[in-house]
């Protein structure tokens, strides 16, 4: 694991340092995540240069989710067990918010609400608000926060000694947490991880750098890169594999004898092809119209035949993938960085 580049970059309000790292696998990147969460002897969480609110991109954008999933796994306690966490990485609660798939802030706000275990009381004020927006026809990726459950998310907050809050975020934009009801900087020895645009992101990265552009709370952002191919074909499946077995996990639908999780990872790889035959950029939105070419090059047949991804692949692999290149593609991950 080696830091490859720093660069700082001044706004309004605060410096954000973009660290381009040289990590192989996703334990790695964890490592280097978990560094920049650790409190030093002293207490301070933002001295030697440690940050509070960090981004991760993971390899241009791939694998960010699985790393944070991993660093969540890392960091919360095992129940019953005796085992404590390291030194400078003790939270009194670590809030893991995955919001990779998109529907509102209001929706994030309760999952917030739900993990904290707010009384009843409060919860039903989602509920009571929701059904008058239902009346009223507001649409449900309009639906904003409540400031009654921000007031109570803020006042069970301030018992909290230390949190972490890791959140998935699949909006376009950079999440108001101050809104939500965590006070940021009030609480200087708490930490936030987060990444962008879920899982298996294929938007342009012009869209992240405009949001990390306007942010008034990420001061640094961690980009992983590969230092040499050779290392690249290993990590990808890795990231595939975990990141399909969670999309089949959300999916929660009766699996008909289809490996889900490999059917994520092929139509990932192809959806890769697509955005690299058009060098990585494109003028329309890409997650409308790629299942037109799924079923226009075959890749969705084996559903109509009632037929395991992989069974298919050993019976006629032209018929499942034939766009998909022999090897995997080496785009987002490997970038030289010279000497």
């Amino acid at each position: 694991m080696e830091v490859a580049q720093h660069l700082v970059v001044a706004r309004d309000a605060i410096m954000l340092t973009e660290v381009i790292i040289k990590v192989a696998t996703i334990d790695e990147a964890v490592e280097k995540i978990l560094d920049e969460l650790e409190e030093d002897a002293g207490g301070t969480a933002s001295s030697r240069g440690k940050h509070n609110v960090i981004y991760f991109d993971g390899w241009d954008g791939l694998g960010a989710s699985a790393v944070l999933r991993a660093v969540s796994q890392r960091l919360t306690p095992v129940p019953g067990s005796k085992v404590s966490a390291d030194a400078g990485l003790e939270f009194s609660h670590i809030f893991h918010i995955d919001c990779s798939k998109w529907e509102s802030m209001r929706v994030m706000q309760r999952m917030v609400a739900e993990q904290m275990e707010l009384p009843a009381s409060v919860m039903e004020m989602f509920d009571a608000q929701d059904e008058e927006d239902d009346y009223n026809g507001v649409a449900k990726d309009s639906r904003s926060w409540l400031p009654q459950v921000a007031q109570a998310i803020n006042h069970h907050i301030q018992k909290l000694n230390r949190f972490l809050l890791i959140y998935h975020n699949g909006s376009s934009e950079e999440i108001d947490l101050e809104s939500l009801g965590f006070p940021l900087w009030s609480i200087m020895r708490s930490k936030v991880l987060w990444s962008f645009q879920g899982r298996f992101r294929v938007f342009p990265r012009m869209k992240v750098e405009g949001a990390l552009k306007n942010s008034r709370t990420t001061t640094i952002s961690l980009s992983a890169v590969v230092s040499k191919d050779s290392e690249e074909d290993e990590l990808m499946l890795d990231i595939l594999r975990l990141e399909g077995q969670e999309v089949a996990h959300e999916m929660k639908i009766n699996t008909r004898g289809i490996d889900w999780p490999a059917a994520a990872e092929s139509y990932f790889l192809y959806t890769m092809k697509l955005r690299s035959m058009g060098n990585h950029i494109h003028a329309y939105d890409m997650s409308i119209h790629v299942c037109n070419y799924w079923r226009c090059d075959g890749v969705m047949d084996w559903r109509r035949r009632g037929l395991n991804p992989r069974a298919q692949e050993e019976r006629d692999s032209s018929l499942l993938l034939p766009c998909l290149p022999s090897t995997l593609p080496l785009y987002p991950l490997y970038k030289d960085l010279g000497p």
